[in-house]
């Protein structure tokens, strides 16, 4: 694990847990970031957008998205996006 500092890897697995978290519990984004043992709020938005590439927010929202059972429609013929 060359080129890992300790505090960013402490910073991944909390995220990882947090993210679990996230998608299995209804607990809130502050509570999960005290349990995650991240206290400030702001600095566990902060860490947790810059590693996964969303808000707290967004993931949980994707993460209780169901997977698509069907194909997807095509776009009405004569639209831009028709084949």
């Amino acid at each position: 694990m060359a080129g890992i500092t300790f505090t960013g890897l402490l910073h991944k697995e909390r995220i990882e847990q947090s993210c679990s978290l996230l998608k299995h519990t209804g607990k809130t984004a502050a509570e999960i970031a005290q349990l995650v043992g991240m206290p400030d709020r702001k600095h566990f938005h902060r860490v947790f957008k810059r590693l996964t590439g969303m808000t707290s927010i967004a993931y949980r929202k994707e993460a209780d998205l169901p997977e698509p059972d069907v194909a997807p429609r095509e776009a009405p013929a004569g639209t831009p996006y028709s084949s």
